[in-house]
């Protein structure tokens, strides 16, 4: 996860960067924004959160989580 938000925030910089540039040194040669690539909906956490709160109350009563 954080390798992918590194990567992103480069990427980004990146960007900035040739818009700045641009910007700076020729604006009517600047380029237009790309689309935003639709993102992909997260799956239901349900299942995840639920064996989690089992091993906690597990904990709780215990038994070790098991």
């Amino acid at each position: 996860m954080a390798r992918e938000a590194h990567f992103a925030q480069r990427v980004q910089n990146y960007e900035l960067a040739v818009l700045v540039s641009f910007a700076f040194h020729d604006p009517k040669k600047m380029p237009d924004p790309p689309e935003a690539e639709p993102r992909e909906k997260e799956a239901p956490r349900d299942v995840d959160h639920a064996r989690v709160r089992g091993f906690f109350m597990g904990l709780a009563m215990g038994n070790g989580g098991e």
